[in-house]
């Protein structure tokens, strides 16, 4: 089963086993940017789960970098950013700690304002110069 075979099925125990696996195993950075973008692009619980939990429980800085520059991608300039938010605050109650951890840190509980700090880089700097 192909990475992308497995994000559209990352509902399913295996293939979220694998895919946990892919966005937490170190080195290969470019198949955590591309697990991480499809599971945002399937833009449901099930995808942002499993990015909520790397987020929570990251193997290193260098994986919250890259699922940031993601997340970047994916939200700006026209991305769901709504639809974000209320994926995250759906997740603030799951049962695995890291799961509620991230999702709180993305972006449940947010403003909407607080997620374009998140996409638009700068944006916050730019608006306190107002």
């Amino acid at each position: 089963m192909g990475w992308p075979t497995c994000v559209s099925v990352s509902d399913q125990p295996e293939a979220a086993r694998a895919l946990i696996w892919l966005l937490h195993h170190p080195g290969d950075t470019a198949v955590l940017d591309a697990v991480t973008q499809g599971l945002l692009r399937r833009n449901d619980l099930h995808g942002v789960r499993l990015i909520a939990r790397e987020w929570g429980n990251p193997a290193d800085i260098e994986h919250l970098d890259h699922i940031y520059g993601e997340i970047t991608v994916y939200l700006h300039p026209d991305g769901p950013i709504q639809d974000f938010v209320d994926l995250t605050a759906a997740l603030t109650s799951e049962p695995d700690h890291a799961v509620r951890a991230g999702a709180r840190q993305l972006g449940a509980g947010s403003s909407r304002r607080r997620l374009w700090q998140v996409a638009v880089p700068g944006w916050f700097d730019l608006m306190t110069l107002r």
